[in-house]
């Protein structure tokens, strides 16, 4: 599969993970919200969702706006870094690089951002697969072409997509 085949699968794949994933996720965390929140709306749900909100076209900011990229740009493969965050994103979001094989033998390098969505201080321990956020920015440029969000809807530590 051609990269462009590809990146255009991931960004489709991320589109319909993004809009599932966040209706569902704001739905479980704000049940007593008096309207529910629709596709595009996300700027109106918890922190974690305004962090990852889309525009009315589907699509994630760069995340050349993040006022920490900048600070990620030194990172090398194997790092990571506690973002620095106020209020309730205080040690609940960090970023890492990691090193990806394509299809093709070539390797990336990919900027993961971890959004701890539940409190339960995962990025310790590089996070989890049970009410974490991983969004993934190939190549390194500020553009996001994955977002996956898994939901522990029954609380028992399993993770559903």
């Amino acid at each position: 599969m051609s990269k462009l085949k590809l990146s255009r699968l991931l960004i489709l794949m991320n589109l319909i993970l993004v809009i599932f994933l966040s209706a569902k996720a704001f739905l479980q965390e704000n049940k007593k919200a008096s309207q529910p929140i629709r596709v595009a709306e996300e700027s109106r749900g918890p922190w974690w969702m305004k962090q990852t909100a889309l525009s009315d076209e589907g699509r994630l900011a760069s995340l050349k706006t993040k006022s920490w990229w900048k600070k990620t740009l030194d990172l090398k493969p194997g790092e990571s870094m506690i973002l620095e965050e106020r209020g309730e994103a205080k040690d609940r979001m960090a970023v890492r690089v990691e090193i990806y094989g394509l299809e093709n033998g070539e390797r990336t390098e990919v900027l993961v951002w971890l959004i701890d969505d539940d409190g339960d201080q995962s990025l310790k321990n590089g996070g989890d697969f049970h009410d974490d956020c991983y969004v993934y920015d190939f190549n390194r440029d500020g553009q996001v072409e994955l977002m996956v969000d898994y939901a522990d809807e029954d609380g028992m530590g399993k993770r559903i997509l």
